[in-house]
């Protein structure tokens, strides 16, 4: 065995080993991240082929068409090595791109054609087998030559590619480069005054093995829970803007209120001092009210631990919410009330509680709801606020029906008869006192009711370092998403998009798409529907457009396809009907 074999065996060793780690770890579904693995694989073969040839070159010269079949092939990998090395080196410089994925499969296209040229020349042309003075043999003649020329031009590009974006990229990802070139003129140096001392082989096995540290692929989990938090920390600061203007809303209205009713008082203080009493009671309920909701919902330093009743239960609160949700659905689809129904989408998974008693005083509220409204909406919203491990969810459940009665409140407030019926909202009001819950009443005859249910119960913490099993992030997946208010459209299009490999987000309103987009929250494609609360589609798409670098395909949903001239002229990709949207993404994943 001469000193190339030696040198060989060596980089086949450290190659075995280096296809053992990266594969043995999950790895990030990039581009260049498959052609590093097309990289190790032709290495992988090189060096396998370069030993068999030359340390069994006395037997193989027995079998004379056999060892140039070896050999030819050799040569293949050698030049089949620097093109894919050249394609992730191109690649490298387009990773900024959008449309990175494109211009790399035209390159590879390209190259796939003159490499076919190149080997069907190494199989053609002549090649020599020489044995030198020490009794180590090595090839020459036109097929070696043309091998080398082609490597050279390859080469050549490769520092033009270097040249021209090491600026942009940075040194790192352009080191193998650096290093192949440095090492490769060695290489040819040492080669052409000792040709039986080949070391083209082992210096791609060490190229390949320096590519390696080079990668930006840290380790998958680690990456999931970097995404996992980021994604998280968007939604809150979307949740935080709609949670202020929810409770600007909450506000708004009492204060106006409490502002008529005190100019009212004044002015009949001296006329009729009797009525004036009357509304000054009045003002006091209505401030009393106002200051009850702010505690509640959020003024945090309310929230006392040693108050919280303590469950060694633990329910899972997003899917509780969704079988009430379905079974809502289920009663109001028979008539003409529309359900608004809005979870915040940051919610604590699992909670300590009792998950019956919680549901059962949900579902009497709601059904009271529904027993009192024949036409109009009813509207669940779900919020939250925490402090240290405690959560205090807010439920507000508000209609627009007949409303509840001065009766109904006494006896909801007053009453502690056990014997009433399980619809009754006494019953809701006693089931939550079970779990240390709050129940405030705001009711208008004839004009409907809003229902608040308070309650505080103790976050289930994950284990250190332990990713949520429902929280993984599917790379190589494309991301969509969509900014669409009524529910029912949201369902159809989870409906249409089932089975697809996609990431999916649904917000219901423009300034939470903005929020995600403004967030850096990268997306292939965007649906937004063309009529939103305070802003449309339009208004929202003009945001996005100036945003800096915003380039994502953009399309407007109408529930009657149309191609409105008008609306294209704003630069949407397409107006599209809900049913076309399966297609569009179908065609995004057939490009990628």
């Amino acid at each position: 065995m001469n000193e190339s074999s030696i040198i060989a065996v060596s980089s086949l060793i450290y190659t075995i080993l280096l296809m053992i780690v990266y594969f043995y770890k999950k790895r990030l579904s990039r581009l260049e991240n498959k052609i590093y693995i097309s990289i190790m694989v032709t290495t992988f073969i090189s060096i396998i082929l370069f030993l068999i040839t030359f340390i069994f070159a006395d037997i193989l010269l027995k079998f004379e068409h056999f060892n140039s079949v070896l050999l030819r092939l050799y040569l293949v990998s050698l030049s089949l090595w620097i093109t894919i090395f050249t394609i992730y080196t191109y690649a490298t410089t387009k990773i900024k791109e959008t449309n990175q994925k494109e211009l790399v499969k035209k390159y590879i296209f390209i190259f796939g054609i003159i490499a076919i040229i190149i080997m069907n020349l190494i199989f053609t042309l002549p090649m020599e087998y020489k044995s030198s003075s020490s009794g180590n043999y090595y090839i020459g003649g036109p097929s070696v030559f043309i091998v080398y020329i082609y490597s050279l031009i390859l080469i050549v590009l490769n520092i033009y590619y270097l040249l021209k974006n090491i600026k942009v990229i940075g040194v790192k990802k352009f080191l193998p480069l650096i290093a192949f070139i440095v090492l490769g003129i060695v290489a040819i140096y040492v080669t052409i005054k000792i040709p039986s001392l080949l070391l083209i082989t082992p210096l791609e096995a060490f190229i390949t093995f320096v590519m390696y540290f080079t990668l930006e692929n840290p380790d998958i989990k680690v990456i999931e829970e970097f995404k996992n938090a980021s994604e998280n920390m968007t939604k809150l600061m979307s949740e935080k803007e709609l949670f202020q203007y929810n409770v600007a809303q909450k506000t708004k209205y009492p204060l106006k209120e409490i502002r008529t009713l005190s100019t009212e008082a004044i002015n009949l203080i001296k006329d009729n001092p009797e009525e004036s009493e009357e509304l000054m009671k009045e003002i006091w309920e209505i401030s009393n009210d106002l200051s009850i909701t702010i505690d509640n919902t959020i003024n945090l330093e309310t929230i006392d631990k040693s108050k919280i009743k303590t469950f060694n239960t633990k329910y899972n609160l997003p899917l509780l919410l969704s079988i009430i949700e379905k079974n809502v659905s289920e009663k109001l689809k028979d008539t003409s009330v529309e359900l608004m129904i809005h979870t915040s989408p940051t919610l604590p998974k699992y909670l300590y509680g009792d998950s019956a008693i919680l549901k059962e005083a949900l579902n009497i509220i709601i059904d009271n709801s529904i027993k009192h409204t024949t036409d109009g909406y009813i509207a669940i919203d779900t919020n939250y606020m925490t402090k240290d491990d405690i959560c205090r969810i807010t439920f507000i459940i508000e209609d627009s029906g007949t409303g509840l009665t001065i009766k109904d409140l006494e006896k909801t407030y007053n009453n502690n008869d056990n014997n009433i019926q399980k619809d009754n909202i006494i019953r809701a009001k006693q089931l939550l006192s079970k779990i240390n819950g709050t129940l405030l009443i705001n009711t208008k005859i004839g004009k409907g009711s809003k229902i608040t249910i308070i309650v505080e119960q103790k976050i289930v913490l994950e284990e250190k370092g332990k990713l949520h099993e429902d929280s993984k992030i599917y790379f190589g997946a494309i991301k969509v998403l969509v900014i669409d208010n009524i529910k029912k459209e949201q369902n159809e299009i989870k409906k249409e998009l089932s089975g697809l490999n996609i990431h999916l987000d649904i917000v219901d309103m423009g300034v939470e798409g903005l929020n995600k987009v403004r967030n850096k929250e990268l997306y292939d494609i965007i649906f937004i529907k063309k009529d939103l609360p305070i802003l449309d589609g339009i208004e929202v798409y003009k945001k996005f457009k100036k945003i800096d670098g915003f380039n994502i395909p953009t399309y407007l949903l109408e529930e009657n396809e149309i191609n409105n001239e008008e609306l294209l002229n704003n630069d949407f990709r397409d107006v599209i009907s809900i049913k076309k949207v399966r297609n569009v993404i179908e065609k995004h994943l057939e490009k990628n």
